[in-house]
């Protein structure tokens, strides 16, 4: 279930783009998209208005990196790519392993360290305002759903171990029952000795005290608290939300729509319900819900170590099921 009370939106939410599925290695007679599978310009031999990928340490394979259906790989370490957003992998014996996803302008040449651990990565919260933030959890949700999380102390820096992979760093502030989480910084293993900057909105969040899950035919209701402007408005559980302030939510994720819906204690925002074939339209004043409403789940623990062979296969242990959350 989804606690409708959790997310203050600070502008539209960056959503965090999956990598594509690494394609299957070709043969070596096989040309993709020009390009034969098994030689791409290397990037001691970069071409003009390329850039240049480049990873050392002790792990095996070669590099490939996908743009849209534009596929480049090498015999080794290092790549020649053009400009553009890429996603980079590890080929090896076994399954490629996603090192993350780069911006590459031409004349570049990024440089990553592969190794088979974990290497601290440090960084900061500040809030909107430019000031830190203490006392927040931060989670590090990685390629192959490996999650750890730091807390930041009294100047808002904290400190988290990373695999190397693509990872996104979000920060999380929770107030009674709410919470409110920051925009995903993405980090990977081409971010050498970068300290790690997270913007997060601290103003108070309020919310509508509904609980709820994601349908293809938009966000259905299955619990309206007590004492909450749902309960006062006359919202139901059962009714089917398809639009806010006048525009639709079908098709949105759980966290697009918790954006769409939570907002600044005493604002207003429109909800649009189907309720037994008939349409309604609700008017709510935005209210800060009393942490007795709902609990909130505490910090993701440390969980599997770094297997170099692939991500895991399914969930993370005890995570919640896609398009869900447990607040």
């Amino acid at each position: 279930m989804i606690l409708l009370s959790l997310l203050l939106r600070g502008g539209d939410r960056y959503l965090s783009r999956p990598d594509p599925a690494p394609p299957a290695r070709p043969g070596p007679d096989r040309a993709v998209d020009g390009h034969t599978s098994d030689h791409v310009p290397a990037a001691d031999r970069l071409p003009p208005a390329f850039g240049s990928l480049r990873c050392t340490g002790d792990v095996a394979g070669a590099l490939m990196a996908v743009s849209g259906t534009d596929i480049r790989r090498s015999n080794g370490l290092s790549l020649a790519v053009p400009p553009g957003e890429w996603a980079v992998y590890l080929e090896s014996d076994d399954a490629p392993v996603p090192l993350g996803r780069v911006e590459v302008e031409a004349g570049d040449a990024l440089t990553c360290v592969l190794y088979a651990g974990f290497r601290p990565v440090r960084g900061r919260v500040l809030s909107t305002r430019g000031r830190p933030v203490g006392e927040v959890d931060v989670r590090a949700t990685c390629e192959g759903s490996t999650r750890l999380h730091a807390v930041t102390d009294s100047r808002g820096a904290f400190t988290v171990e990373l695999p190397a992979r693509g990872c996104d760093l979000t920060a999380t502030i929770r107030t009674g029952a709410l919470v409110r989480e920051s925009d995903p910084v993405h980090v990977t293993p081409f971010d050498q000795d970068v300290e790690v900057e997270i913007s997060l909105d601290d103003r108070p969040v309020a919310g509508l005290g509904i609980a709820l899950f994601v349908e293809d035919g938009g966000v259905r209701v299955q619990e309206v608290q007590p004492g909450t402007p749902a309960e006062e408005s006359g919202m139901q559980a059962g009714d089917l939300i398809t639009a806010i302030d006048g525009t639709s939510i079908v098709g949105l994720s759980a966290d697009q729509f918790r954006n769409r819906a939570t907002g600044e204690e005493g604002t207003w925002v429109s909800v649009e319900v189907q309720r037994e074939g008939a349409r309604r339209q609700f008017r709510f004043r935005r209210r800060q819900i009393a942490a007795e409403a709902r609990p909130v789940p505490g910090p993701i623990p440390f969980e599997p170590p770094f297997d170099p062979s692939g991500p895991p296969d399914g969930p993370p242990p005890d995570g919640p099921p896609p398009d869900e959350d447990t607040g």
